[in-house]
């Protein structure tokens, strides 16, 4: 996957499976393909620095973080 053209679907489906094996409530795709979560897998202030112009989101409405190591896409249940 680049960032100019993720395959967003395939990014989700691929964390959130990760993340509702383990019982986690947040993950987060992080540069395109990488998922990511708290230490424990619950909910943090994600919040803490706002919403990122580094994300690109899918017609379904999920997304990816584009910029390498600098935005996440969060996801919570």
């Amino acid at each position: 996957m680049n960032a100019n053209n993720p395959d967003i679907e395939k990014a989700y489906t691929k964390c959130k499976a990760k993340a509702e094996m383990n019982g986690y409530e947040i993950f987060a795709i992080r540069g395109v393909s990488r998922c990511v979560t708290s230490k424990d897998g619950k909910a943090v202030d994600f919040k803490k620095y706002g919403a990122s112009p580094y994300c690109k989101t899918d017609d379904q409405g999920h997304g990816v973080g584009i910029k390498r190591g600098r935005s996440n896409f969060v996801y919570t249940r």
